[in-house]
């Protein structure tokens, strides 16, 4: 335990409204924060729950604030904003929740954004594997690359393939 001139409570709080300043973060999250920083469990505990009854911690509302702001960037697939959410060590439940409000209309067409963006005007000399890979390697279930792929391509997969 690190020895503090201030109360006990005081500076824990103090620290956690520091880093709570900085970024929104998970019940986890500060909870692991204040622990490498020497705070004991119990006092820790007890910031943890303070914090949660005034509504400075929400995991739901940081679940839901995240998808949503993955989903209108347009960089990330479900899978990936899933991968993102379970790093920021959210529990899985709320993001399967979260992820739920997610279309697979609205992946396929962020994929169809990604490939604009990286393959632009070189929709002629862009090889199928090429465009399928791509999406694929960020995440993007095969029903939504096959989409978005015939949406730039403007023509089936399958007649590509021939």
């Amino acid at each position: 335990m690190i020895s503090r001139k201030d109360p006990p409570h005081a500076s824990i709080k103090a620290a956690a409204v520091r880093l709570l300043s900085r970024r929104s973060l998970s019940t986890a999250e500060i909870r692991m924060r204040l622990r490498e920083q020497g705070y004991d469990e119990a006092d820790t505990e007890q910031c943890i729950l303070d914090f949660t009854r005034r509504g400075y911690l929400d995991d739901a509302a940081l679940c839901a604030t995240l998808v949503d702001k993955y989903s209108r960037q347009g960089k990330y697939s479900r899978q990936e904003t899933s991968q993102k959410l379970y790093q920021r060590k959210l529990p899985a439940q709320l993001i399967k929740e979260a992820l739920m409000s997610w279309s697979v209309d609205d992946e396929w067409q962020q994929g169809l954004t990604l490939l604009q963006k990286r393959f632009g005007g070189k929709k002629k000399t862009a090889e199928l594997p090429q465009l399928l890979r791509y999406l694929a390697s960020r995440g993007y279930a095969a029903a939504s690359v096959r989409r978005a792929v015939e949406a730039f391509t403007q023509t089936t997969v399958e007649s590509l393939e021939e």
